[in-house]
């Protein structure tokens, strides 16, 4: 040994989480070298600086890959909740045919409205997956 004191990246991480439970934080590799050697006089390499700050930000916040999984999930309860939001104005379409003589109107303005409806889930989809999909730092 040179007599330079180590660490391990799991060891590093574990010292280096709590500066990630904001998600505006900026601590980057170059940050948790000069934080471990004024600390501990611990040298780091970049390489394991940055490990380390992987294995923190994973633990505190998630690995982006299993959070990716819940995004059709969350997507699909968004749709849901959009949908039946609108369902009274759907209800209040459907009920309005028995009472007018002219059907045909009336089945135009209910598929106008659901077209409508759909055409809105579908963008409230895009927009939440052009919001959410640049946040997920998944790598391949």
């Amino acid at each position: 040994m040179s007599g330079q004191r180590q660490a391990t990246s799991n060891v590093v991480s574990s010292f280096i989480k709590t500066k990630f439970s904001n998600t505006k934080t900026s601590y980057n590799p170059g940050d948790i070298i000069d934080d471990m050697q004024h600390r501990f006089g611990i040298n780091l390499s970049y390489h394991k600086a940055w490990r380390s700050k992987r294995k923190a930000v994973d633990e505190v916040r998630g690995n982006p890959n299993d959070s990716y999984e819940y995004v059709h999930q969350y997507l699909e309860k968004v749709l849901y909740i959009h949908t039946y939001q609108d369902y009274p104005k759907i209800g209040r379409l459907v009920a309005g045919i028995s009472e007018d003589n002219n059907c045909g109107a009336n089945w135009f303005n209910i598929f106008t409205t659901l077209s409508t409806i759909y055409i809105s889930l579908i963008r409230t989809y895009f927009r939440l997956i052009q919001h959410y999909l640049p946040q997920l730092e998944i790598e391949c």
